[in-house]
C-alpha cells in the first residue's frame, strides 16, 4: 500500500503533463507513492503516461472520463486515489511541476502539525519575459495560505463518506469547486497547516500576460462567487442580495485601483480583475452560462465495456484514411439575393475530397430567384435540388432544406451560408470528426476574405473570425437521427428576420442530449463585403444579438418578469463591458467597435422588450444589416 497517491487532473496538455510526472519521477524521498491521472480532454493523454510508466520510475493508472469539468475530473481522481488505500492524498494541476523534495516536504509538515489539509506555495515559471504589472502585482503567486486544490495534500480519512458531497457537479466548468470543498472540510473540523518548503512551479504561457486575460479571470471569479453561494442555505433572495453586495465591495476596489493606475501598472491590472468579477457576478446572475474549465465537446465516446474509445493520437491524417462516401451526407444552402457569390461556392463543394456524388439542396426566398444560377452550376460532381421558398427569413429557407435532407434519408447534413467557400476537405474533416467524436453537432472555423484591406479594429478584434467553438450554423454538420421529430420544433420562425435562430436552435438539442464537438481542420472562408467594415455594422450586429437573447428568453422563461429580470441583467453586464471597452478606445483599435457592438446589445434588449423588431435577414431587410 503506498504512503501517498498524486491525484492529477488533465485536460488536453499533454506535453505539460509529461513535464509534471517527470518533476514526480525526481522525487527525492523514502516513501511509497502511487500517481493517478484523471484525463477528460478531446485528446487522450494515454501515449504520454505509456511512456513514464514504461520508464519505470513511476507507478501510474490512467482513466480517461466522459463528464467534462473540473470537478468530475476531481471526484474521479479521489475516487481512484482512496482505492489505492493511501492515508494521504497530494493534489497537483497539469501544468505544474514539483521541486525534488515536494511530497517529502508536504508529508513532513502532517506528521509535525498533524493538521488534516496541507497547502503549499505555487511559484510561476513564465512561458515568456513577464510585463512588469504581473510581477509587481504578485497574480501568478500563491503563498500556499490560501485554500485551493493546485499544491495540497489532503488526509483521506477526513473525505465524507459520500461522494456526492466532494467536488460539486455545479461548479464543473466555472471553477471554484475547490474553494467551497475546502472551506467545507474546514467547517467539519479539518485542521490547515502551510508547508513552505513543498513548492511547485506552474507554467505561465504568453497568452496569460495580458490585461484581457486579467478581465477572463475577474470574471470566471464572478461567476464561482454566485455559485458558491447557490449552495449555501437561503432564500434565493437573500443569495442574491448577498451577491450583489460583494459585485458592490469589488467595484468599489475596482475604483480604488484605477486611481492607483497612474503610479501602477499593477492597480490597473488590479482594477480590470475587479471589473471582471462583478461583470461575472451580473452574467451568472442573469443566467448567463460560460466554460472556463474543460473540453470542447459535450462528452468523450465509450465502447461497451465502458473504456474509453478514443485514439492516442487523435484521427489519423487524411492521406492515412479512406474518405468517407458522398451518399452519407447532403449540404444544405440558403441563399437570398446573392447571386453573384454562389458559383465560387457551388465550384469549392464540386472539389470536395468526399467520394461519390455531392448532393446540394438550395432554398430560396430572395427577391431575385437564383434558379438560374443553380441550374448553370449543375452537373459534374454535384446533385444539386433547387427549391424556392416563399416565406421570408433564414429560418424557413433552413427548415425547407433540411426538410428536404431528412426526406431524402441522409445520416448528415451540413450548413454553409450563401457567401462563404469551404476548402477542399472541409466536407471530409467534419464527418471525420462526427464519427470518431461520435457526436451529433461538429462545428468548424469561419475565416474572413476582405473585399478590400480592412481598418485595424476589424483585425485587432477578429470580428470576422469564428473559432468554431460557438454553436451555429455558418460551418456546421447536424446528425439526422439527433434532430426533432417534430418539423414544428426545428429553426423557429421568430427568429427568421432577426437572426440567431441557429443559436436558440442548437442550444435546444444540446440541451436535450446532441454531443457537440469542432473540427478545427472543417475551414471556410466568409466575404466580408464593404458595408461590414463599418463601426456602425458592429452596431447593428450588437442589435441582432440583444434581441436575439430576449427572444431566447422569452421562449425559455414561463413569466414576462422572468424574462425581463434575465435580459435587465444582461443589458448591466453588457453596459459594463462597453465602458470597459470605451476606456481602452484610445491605446487598442479595436475596442471602441466591442464598445459600439455592446452598446448596440443593449439598445436591442431594451427595443425587443418593448416589442420592436428590426428586420436584419430576408428581403425588405435594411440596407447593409442583411446577413450579419
Amino acid at each position: 500500500m503506498p504512503d501517498i497517491c498524486v491525484a492529477i487532473c488533465t485536460c488536453d496538455r499533454p506535453n505539460w503533463l509529461g513535464d509534471l510526472l517527470d518533476g514526480l519521477a525526481r522525487q527525492e524521498t523514502d516513501l511509497r507513492f502511487d500517481v493517478v491521472v484523471v484525463d477528460n480532454g478531446i485528446r487522450s493523454a494515454r501515449a504520454v503516461v505509456l511512456e513514464r510508466a514504461a520508464a519505470g520510475a513511476l507507478q501510474i493508472t490512467h482513466a480517461r472520463l466522459r463528464d467534462r469539468g473540473l470537478a468530475a475530473a476531481r471526484n474521479r481522481s479521489l475516487s481512484l486515489a482512496c482505492e489505492s488505500g493511501a492515508p494521504w492524498i497530494a493534489c497537483l494541476d497539469d501544468d505544474e511541476v514539483p521541486g525534488s523534495e515536494w511530497l517529502s516536504a508536504l508529508h513532513a509538515r502532517a506528521l509535525e502539525t498533524g493538521a488534516d489539509l496541507i497547502f503549499a506555495p505555487v511559484q510561476p515559471e513564465f512561458e515568456t519575459s513577464p510585463p512588469r504589472w504581473a510581477v509587481a502585482g504578485g497574480f501568478f503567486v500563491k503563498t500556499g495560505e490560501i485554500a485551493c486544490s493546485s499544491n495540497m495534500m489532503l488526509r483521506t480519512a477526513i473525505l465524507p463518506g459520500d461522494a456526492r458531497n466532494w467536488y460539486q457537479p455545479a461548479f464543473g466548468v466555472i471553477g471554484g469547486e475547490d474553494r467551497e470543498f475546502l472551506a467545507r472540510l474546514e467547517r467539519g473540523g479539518a485542521q490547515v497547516a502551510t508547508a513552505h518548503q513543498a513548492v511547485v512551479r506552474e507554467h505561465i504561457p504568453a497568452a496569460r500576460l495580458r490585461l484581457g486575460y486579467m478581465f477572463q479571470r475577474g470574471l470566471r471569479d464572478g461567476y464561482a462567487e454566485v455559485t458558491i453561494l447557490r449552495q449555501a442555505p437561503g432564500s434565493p433572495g437573500s443569495r442574491a442580495v448577498a451577491a450583489l453586495g460583494i459585485a458592490a465591495k469589488k467595484f468599489g476596489f475596482a475604483h480604488f485601483h484605477l486611481a492607483g493606475a497612474v503610479m501602477s501598472r499593477a492597480h490597473l491590472a488590479s482594477a480590470v480583475a475587479d471589473t471582471g468579477t462583478v461583470c461575472g457576478i451580473g452574467m451568472c446572475l442573469a443566467g448567463r452560462s460560460m466554460r472556463f474549465y474543460g473540453a470542447a465537446g459535450e462528452g468523450l465516446p465509450v465502447d461497451d465495456d465502458g473504456a474509453i474509445a478514443v485514439s492516442l493520437d487523435g484521427p489519423p491524417p487524411m492521406s492515412a484514411r479512406p474518405p468517407p462516401d458522398a451518399s452519407r451526407v447532403c449540404v444544405c444552402l440558403c441563399t437570398c439575393d446573392r447571386l453573384a457569390l454562389l458559383p465560387a461556392l457551388f465550384a469549392a463543394l464540386e472539389k470536395q475530397t468526399l467520394s461519390g456524388r455531392l448532393t446540394v439542396f438550395v432554398a430560396d426566398n430572395g427577391r431575385q430567384p437564383a434558379d438560374a444560377v443553380v441550374a448553370a452550376c449543375g452537373g459534374g460532381a454535384l446533385d444539386l435540388v433547387y427549391q424556392r421558398v416563399r416565406e421570408v427569413g433564414v429560418s424557413s429557407a433552413r427548415n425547407a432544406a433540411m426538410a428536404r435532407a431528412v426526406d431524402g434519408g441522409f445520416e448528415f447534413l451540413a450548413f454553409l451560408d450563401d457567401d462563404e467557400v469551404p476548402e477542399t476537405a472541409w466536407l471530409e474533416e467534419l464527418l471525420a470528426t462526427a464519427l470518431s467524436e461520435r457526436c451529433d453537432i461538429v462545428c468548424g472555423p469561419v475565416e474572413p476574405v476582405f473585399a478590400r484591406p480592412p481598418p485595424a479594429w476589424a483585425l485587432a478584434g477578429r470580428f470576422f473570425c469564428k473559432s468554431g467553438d460557438t454553436l451555429c450554423s455558418s460551418n456546421l454538420l447536424l446528425r439526422t437521427a439527433a434532430l426533432p421529430r417534430e418539423r414544428n420544433d426545428w429553426f423557429d420562425a421568430e427568429f427568421g428576420e432577426t437572426g440567431g435562430g441557429d443559436r436558440e436552435f442548437l442550444k435546444r438539442l444540446v440541451a436535450g442530449g446532441a454531443r457537440t464537438a469542432v473540427a478545427r481542420r472543417a475551414v471556410v472562408r466568409e466575404h466580408v463585403p464593404d458595408a461590414r467594415l463599418a463601426l456602425r455594422y458592429m452596431f447593428a450586429r450588437g442589435l441582432r444579438d440583444g434581441m436575439t437573447d430576449v427572444q431566447i428568453l422569452m421562449r425559455r422563461k414561463p413569466s414576462a418578469w422572468g424574462v425581463w429580470l434575465d435580459a435587465s441583467g444582461i443589458a448591466v453586464t453588457k453596459a459594463g463591458y462597453g465602458l470597459n471597452h470605451l476606456i481602452w478606445s484610445t491605446l487598442r483599435p479595436g475596442r471602441l467597435a466591442s464598445a459600439l457592438s455592446d452598446a448596440g446589445h443593449v439598445c436591442g434588449i431594451v427595443l425587443r422588450l418593448f416589442g420592436r423588431r428590426v428586420r436584419l435577414y430576408g428581403r425588405g431587410a435594411r440596407p447593409g444589416a442583411g446577413g450579419i
